[in-house]
């Protein structure tokens, strides 16, 4: 327990490095990302009691360099981040409810296909998923002419950049600015407008997301205990250690022996810790060399392992066999989980690049009818029979062209225009309306009540040959 006077210092501490007074500026400083970091004001708030130990408690650093150590981590935001960067980008105008146009050639589609003096187009967008799944932030500034058309985007240090309200900037009165220390000539200080912005999870009165890798810090602290378990064990040639078993109090001289042997057999193994498998030691006066039998499976690590990655799993909401786990998928089920990892894992990064995009290139007079597109059909097609399949029934419904369906299989359209109408039955016709199903059925009277000329028996004085 802490004294009156120890507590008192403790408070007056946490005082010190709380934020600035009004009217003055924080500076801006690299975030540390490291969990298990002792800064002054977690210390303090850890000896007053009012937090807990994070991941530091059994001693293991996460941060988001060491979590991509974590082959499940590393798969999860590859999977994130690749997937979404390789789907194609287009700017489409709504030209009314049911119909839209693509348009190649807008500004902000040309600028799209290279948007980076750095990285190409797949880089690009790449690099920002990975900061968003890792730092909680994939952040670029958005350099544009003077008619407000995009130029390049540099891609920003997700741990260096600032995001506040001003009160006394003559220029952004009393708003949002993005602060980036040495971000070049152009200042440091940029406008909401030319900042792309990607975000993880946001809590309500922030303006950054938040770090995935930080907040399950304990779960993949856990993960790298497990994986340094492992490597320790496997360093030892897989044998754990034992008790040496004397039947009899040992001699003066027996026991430095055997010290000394042990020593040199421990002094070996810590220099090449393989070594242990062919280090002998010297056992006297009937001593007996008993090892615990303890293997991975005893202390449940390859269970331990398994659980770890559906742990990353959830906290990426990707489906574990995207990042290598099979033991639940099968054939039967295979399909409509790479479905749900669309529209589970893949559409609300999608839906929110678009949304940033859109809002950050288009320009303002034009947001009402043009929109950033990313087409997710690419990663919906299924197998080849799937997709012929669904080609054959929108052209049985006249809902696609040949030329539209060969278009989708990277094909050439038919010559002469032949694939570019669609086509339906000849035995089908459109769901006529009131009038026209009026017309309908008196035509089909009429046709019924009209005798055939050239019929047997109708209108020749016979019964048509009946008996």
């Amino acid at each position: 327990m802490l004294n009156l006077i120890e507590k008192t210092k403790l408070a007056s501490g946490l005082r010190s490095i709380m934020s600035p007074g009004v009217g003055e500026r924080s500076p801006i400083k690299v975030e540390e990302r490291s969990v298990s970091s002792t800064e002054q004001s977690r210390e303090i708030l850890r000896q007053l009691g009012l937090i807990e130990g994070g991941a530091n408690s059994f001693q293991i650093s996460v941060s988001e360099r060491t979590a991509l150590n974590i082959m499940s981590v590393w798969a999860a935001v590859r999977y994130l981040s690749d997937t979404i960067a390789m789907l194609p980008t287009t700017v489409i105008e709504r030209v009314s409810d049911n119909e839209s146009i693509k348009h190649h050639d807008h500004p902000v589609a040309e600028f799209l296909r290279s948007p980076c003096q750095e990285y190409p187009e797949y880089t690009c967008t790449q690099t920002l998923l990975a900061s968003a799944n890792l730092h909680g932030n994939g952040v670029a500034i958005v350099e544009k002419t003077k008619n407000r058309i995009p130029t390049n985007l540099r891609i920003m240090d997700a741990r260096t950049f600032n995001v506040r309200y001003l009160n006394d900037h003559p220029i952004f009165p009393k708003n949002l600015v993005y602060e980036f220390p040495y971000s070049g000539k152009q200042g440091f200080r940029f406008a909401p407008n030319d900042i792309i912005h990607i975000r993880s999870l946001c809590m309500p009165g922030q303006l950054k997301g938040i770090s995935p890798v930080r907040n399950a810090a304990r779960t993949l602290g856990i993960t790298i205990a497990g994986e340094n378990y492992n490597g320790h064990l496997y360093a030892g040639g897989a044998k754990p250690a034992g008790i040496v078993e004397v039947p009899t109090a040992m001699g003066d001289v027996a026991y430095e022996r055997f010290k000394e042997s042990l020593d040199r057999m421990l002094d070996r193994l810590r220099s090449d810790p393989g070594s242990i498998s062919n280090t002998p030691l010297i056992l006297e006066e009937g001593a007996k060399f008993n090892p615990w039998s303890m293997t991975a499976e005893d202390v449940q690590l390859l269970m331990t392992r398994r659980f770890q990655i559906e742990e990353v799993a959830r906290m990426y909401r990707v489906p574990p066999h995207k990042i290598g786990s099979l033991e639940k998928s099968s054939f039967n089920n295979i399909e409509q989980q790479n479905i749900d990892a669309v529209t589970d894992s893949l559409q609300p990064w999608v839906i929110q690049v678009q949304q940033e995009f859109t809002r950050k290139l288009i320009h303002p007079s034009e947001q009402s009818r043009f929109s950033v597109h990313l087409d997710l059909s690419g990663v919906l097609r299924g197998d080849y029979k799937s997709r012929t399949e669904g080609y054959k029934n929108m052209a049985m419904m006249g809902a696609m062209s040949a030329d539209e369906a060969r278009n989708l299989e990277r094909m050439n359209p038919l010559a002469d225009g032949m694939g570019a109408r669609p086509r339906v039955p000849v035995n089908t016709m459109p769901i006529p309306d009131e009038t026209q199903a009026d017309k309908h059925v008196e035509k089909i009277v009429n046709q019924a009540e009209t005798p055939k000329e050239n019929a047997p028996g109708v209108g020749d004085g016979t019964d048509g040959g009946k008996d």
